[in-house]
């Protein structure tokens, strides 16, 4: 299923899929692969590694390394919505930092990164972006 087809089966402002950012791939893929026995499958180019987290018929998340600019190992939450760049800046307004603005993906879907108030990082993730 494209992410397309799935965005427009997500119910608005629910969390739809997590991403791991970890210093370790191969280490993370073994063990998450056989604690829940997913199925993981590398999709991206050697120069930006990504594994895709496969569970069922669909995709539930990702895999991807840390960078130099953002070294933390972390799982990232993604809410789906309908419009990435509109609730970007609403979140901007009530405290929120966007970290990468509205940006988008080779399937024709946007998504932007932000950490909330706190500093938690979480992420939009929609078919539109304006």
């Amino acid at each position: 299923m494209e992410a397309q087809e799935h965005l427009e089966h997500v119910v608005g402002n629910a969390f739809g899929y997590v991403q791991l950012h970890t210093p370790d791939m191969q280490g993370a893929q073994r063990f998450y692969g056989e604690l829940f026995d997913w199925e993981l499958e590398p999709t991206g180019p050697a120069d930006k590694p990504y594994v895709e987290i496969r569970v069922g018929d669909g995709v539930a998340g990702g895999m991807m390394p840390v960078t130099e600019q953002d070294p933390v190992p972390r799982w990232v939450p993604y809410v789906q919505v309908h419009d990435v760049a509109d609730m970007s800046m609403r979140a901007a307004a009530l405290g929120a930092t966007v970290v990468v603005p509205p940006t988008a993906l080779p399937d024709g879907s946007f998504y932007s990164l932000l950490f909330d108030p706190e500093g938690a990082p979480f992420a939009l993730h929609g078919p539109s972006s304006g």
